[in-house]
């Protein structure tokens, strides 16, 4: 096989630490290891990247992680599939990878080593249960949403012969002009497939299971598994990992097990907004984050959807630097319940309190002032309509009151224009990289 230079000096890096960690005896555990994929070899040192929080936080629970694919050109979803197998080849056979995405993800363990080490057993204890009646399978990420655009271009049966194992179909690239988001057949045999098989695996209602689909951002095997994975997996670099990944789950459903509790991997739901999809909430930086529906504290989060105003609030309830790519506002909008906002930089529970009054009072200044500001634009209004129907001489004054209680209200806040409405800040994506099937997608009426 042979490597980029790149990536061959990663391969000897890897091996170097591997090696040379097992000398400093406590310094790193040697049951688990994570790989990072990055192409930007700059973001590890920027002190306000996620990248840069993972590892911070992984040195202090003696996790070991490596990033590769440092300087290597990108070139699509499927791009770190082919540099991943040479790493694999040099680990040791009994530690568990865990593979995850380096931009949207985030180690949820607290600023307490003792914490941080039993999150980690706790994590390799579940998926070795999960692994039980599949002990050769590799475990992945599921989340409330589905499908990325590719998934509409191809029946789940399409991508894998199940007869010979080979690949049939190439998926297309989610976001391209030629992997445009449609609704349509294939996307209700995905949806029915999917929900089938949680409710299968989860003895469930269907209704009940809120994540149902694969994720491709995190994963987690040992070495032979995801190097069987892989081979069978033949993907290519351009094509989207999340589609092909589900296709092989569909043609061969025992090598792929889904986190459906979210107990090891949690994913935030950015089609609900950030008032409702992050759903995480915490209790100070001395503990990990919790999942708010299933109520569990999974090892690593996952932003998907470039939820970054999530992951942002994320990283800082855990008392991480992070870029703030959320609007002030958003600082609020959870403050009802012991949230990530409670955690953004306010310190503990007093320095909570304060901040929380200090919010409300302004809050209420900033109501007030507005109320205020909309009686006099209503009563100015109401003054040249009642001048203009006055002056026609046309309209009884009933009628003048019966036309101000029934007046449309075409563009207010939550109207079709406004912050809610069709084309708002929550409006649907119908040709992004998923598409506009939110968090309870129901399966299609037969």
């Amino acid at each position: 096989m042979k490597f980029s230079n790149s990536l061959l000096i990663q391969v000897l890096g890897i091996f170097g630490t591997v090696s040379n960690g097992s000398l400093v005896e406590g310094k790193f555990r040697d049951d688990v290891h994570v790989l990072m994929y990055e192409t930007d070899a700059s973001l590890e040192g920027q002190s306000n990247t996620p990248l840069h929080f993972f590892k911070e936080r992984s040195q202090m629970a003696g996790l070991r992680t490596t990033v590769f694919g440092n300087n290597l050109n990108y070139r699509g979803f499927g791009d770190k599939y082919q540099n991943l197998k040479p790493l694999l080849e040099i680990i040791n056979e009994d530690t568990l990878i865990i593979l995850a995405d380096a931009r949207d993800v985030v180690l949820n363990v607290p600023e307490d080593e003792d914490m941080a080490i039993a999150a980690i057993d706790y994590f390799v204890e579940n998926f070795r249960r999960v692994t039980e009646d599949s002990p050769n399978a590799v475990v992945l990420s599921a989340e409330a949403q589905c499908c990325v655009s590719a998934m509409s271009h191809a029946h789940p049966s399409d991508y894998f012969d199940p007869v010979t194992g080979k690949r049939n179909k190439r998926a297309c690239s989610s976001g391209h002009e030629d992997c445009r988001w449609a609704e349509n057949e294939n996307i209700f045999s995905w949806v029915d497939f999917m929900h089938s098989r949680a409710h299968k695996e989860t003895g469930l209602p269907v209704d009940d299971i809120v994540d149902v689909y694969l994720n491709a951002g995190l994963m987690a095997g040992y070495p032979k598994d995801l190097m069987n994975l892989l081979e069978v997996l033949d993907i290519n670099p351009n094509e989207d990992d999340q589609a092909v990944l589900t296709g092989l789950m569909y043609t061969y459903p025992d090598m792929v097990v889904l986190d459906y509790g979210q107990e090891m991997f949690g994913n935030s739901q950015w089609t609900r907004g950030v008032e409702d999809g992050c759903v995480f909430e915490g209790y100070g930086s001395d503990s990990p984050l919790i999942h708010l529906e299933t109520h569990t504290q999974p090892l690593m989060i996952h932003t998907p959807g470039k939820f970054y105003a999530c992951l942002d609030m994320i990283i800082e309830a855990l008392g991480g630097k992070s870029q703030e790519r959320y609007h002030p506002s958003a600082r609020n909008l959870i403050t009802g319940r012991l949230s990530l906002a409670e955690q953004l930089g306010l310190g503990g529970s007093a320095a909570v309190a304060a901040a929380k009054d200090e919010a409300e009072e302004a809050a209420a200044i900033a109501d007030a002032a507005a109320k205020e500001a909309a009686a006099v634009a209503a009563a100015e209004d109401e003054a040249d309509v009642v001048e203009e129907i006055e002056t026609e001489g046309e309209v009884s004054e009933e009628e003048i009151e019966n036309f101000f209680e029934v007046a449309p209200d075409n563009y207010g806040a939550s109207s079709n224009y406004g912050q809610y409405g069709n084309y708002g800040q929550y409006g649907s994506i119908n040709y992004g990289q998923y598409g506009n099937y939110g968090r309870r997608m129901r399966r299609r009426a037969a």
